[in-house]
């Protein structure tokens, strides 16, 4: 809460709203009735009623600010105007909820190295904004705190988060938490520490009988509602806010699923360059459900490997989305899944700059590809295992030919999915 504001008012993602008769504001839509607030249009939703104090939409997006023409370089490529308003990354704050295991870290190296593309602070470091504009980029969710710390803020904001298909997301923290050969015992431990819940016991399972029972056990005592209640803010609780009103109160959510569709939404709405959106994936793990013990760590040398074959039963995952199945994170998934749409659908040539990107992205993975899934000094990490090889990203990105062979190649190449292999590995970021 900013000084000189009511204990009634609530700022978040950029926007001030009364508690006692909250707004929640949509992208124009055709079929409902436009209000214009502080020179750009939005629709009230259906049964909302509320007088707000602001400049700026809940979505976080104000007027359009174009980036300096000084800073454009080879890896820009204009294909139309989007529809979607510019932010100026040099002077938004960048901040992540960063829910536990969505690819958070991935994510999270993205943004830093935006950050430190644009002259933000904090790119290098866990600690929150204390010189704006800044970046955060580490685990804390609304109610410990987050909400406290946006509304503290004096400049413009960004707050974004990356929601998963929650049965993907629940058996990801099962497995980071049993599954790892290396720190399983002390993650089991600290989870029953934490949570008490009683599947959390040692030894770690072993057999796949073993970790399929202890799964199904997990389950059953373990919050359904992790991705909704994380980026909650505290008058959201208070208030019982619908997912939507949660999702509506930030400026972006994305889709894990999704990953790359959430970079070019990203580049649109702050202007960027392709290169600024380029990563290596963090922390991917294979794990095998015969053999709990075994996992192994990264794509890079690891696609020859059989750990991936021996995959969760049937049975078992049916049981676990029947035991889910009144889980809000469902609605919430499925409303930013329509959320993500809608933004896509603002940006002409979308289907081009995602194949575009996907070339680039891809070749740059392979040009980085020995710093992938590395920490520190020898990842060149900017913190941690967050924006990692960022050197040689930097490096590639100079080469004005990669870019023009990816626009070479976009032009030939069909539509595909994301990344097959997220069905096998799974991110292991915490």
């Amino acid at each position: 809460m900013k000084y000189g504001e009511s204990n009634n008012t609530i700022r978040f993602g950029g926007e001030i709203v009364d508690s006692g008769t909250p707004l929640l504001l949509k992208k124009e839509n055709e079929n409902e009735n436009d209000a214009k607030r502080g020179g750009m249009k939005f629709s009230l939703r259906k049964g909302v009623i509320a007088s707000v104090c602001i400049g700026v939409s809940v979505l976080g997006i104000s007027a359009a600010t174009m980036k300096s023409n000084s800073s454009s370089s080879s890896s820009s490529v204009l294909l139309g105007s989007t529809s979607l308003p510019v932010k100026d990354p040099r002077k938004t704050n960048l901040v992540l909820c960063k829910i536990p295991k969505v690819g958070g870290t991935t994510v999270a190296g993205v943004g830093r190295r935006i950050g430190e593309k644009y002259g933000l602070s904090g790119t290098r470091d866990p600690d929150w904004i204390t010189s704006e504009p800044g970046v955060w980029m580490d685990h804390l969710s609304m109610q410990e705190g987050l909400d406290k710390k946006i509304n503290s803020l004096q400049k413009d904001k960004f707050v974004f988060t990356l929601v998963r298909k929650p049965v993907e997301r629940m058996i990801s923290g099962f497995q980071y938490k049993f599954m790892d050969p290396v720190h399983g015992t002390a993650r089991v431990q600290d989870c029953y520490a934490l949570t008490k819940n009683p599947a959390c016991t040692l030894p770690v399972p072993s057999t796949k009988k073993e970790i399929e029972d202890r799964l199904l056990k997990y389950v059953q005592y373990t919050n359904t509602n992790i991705e909704s209640d994380y980026c909650t803010p505290t008058l959201g609780k208070e208030q019982n806010w619908s997912t939507n009103q949660i999702v509506d109160a930030m400026d972006f959510v994305g889709i894990t699923e999704r990953f790359d569709e959430n970079l070019i939404v990203m580049k649109e709405i702050f202007n960027l360059e392709y290169s600024d959106i380029l990563y290596l994936s963090a922390n991917v793990i294979e794990y095998n459900w015969h053999a709990g013990t075994s996992a192994r760590l990264g794509l890079g040398d690891n696609k020859e490997s059989q750990l991936g074959e021996e995959t969760l039963d049937p049975g078992v995952r049916a049981q676990i989305e029947s035991m889910m199945k009144d889980s809000e994170d469902f609605s919430m998934w499925e409303y930013a899944n329509k959320e993500l749409d809608e933004r896509v659908s603002q940006i002409p040539d979308f289907e081009k700059k995602l194949k575009i990107f996907t070339v680039y992205r891809e070749a740059a993975q392979q040009h980085c590809a020995q710093y992938a899934d590395k920490t520190g000094v020898t990842g060149q990490c900017m913190w941690e295992d967050q924006g990692c090889g960022e050197e040689c990203l930097n490096e590639f990105a100079k080469d004005a030919q990669k870019l023009a062979d990816a626009l070479i190649s976009a032009d030939k190449l069909e539509m595909i999915p994301q990344d097959a292999s997220r069905a096998v590995f799974d991110f292991g970021d915490k």
